[in-house]
């Protein structure tokens, strides 16, 4: 597993920032479609590497299908109320 994460890291790294020189920094996400799990939002195969808990109002987590990476910011307060939420991985 810790042979993942550090993959999982640099990946991560790399990919963001060769996303942002291509993109500029006025790039917008879209939201993803609302899912039932974590899981279900990145799709077959991805399981959890890691998360975080931020005070309760929403957890961060990081996942893995052994070739891509995926994160999820998912709400556990205000849910239902619309939120501006976003992942960013260093």
């Amino acid at each position: 597993m810790t042979v993942h994460l550090a993959r999982f890291k640099r990946t991560a790294v790399l990919g963001l920032a060769a996303a942002a020189a291509l993109i500029g920094p006025a790039a917008v996400c879209a939201p993803a479609d609302a899912g039932s799990t974590p899981e279900a939002i990145c799709g077959s195969g991805y399981h959890e590497i890691d998360h975080h808990n931020l005070n309760n109002v929403v957890t961060f987590y990081l996942m893995y299908n052994g070739s891509t990476d995926c994160q999820v910011a998912w709400k556990t307060a205000n849910v239902g109320t619309p939120t501006e939420v976003a992942t960013i991985i260093e």
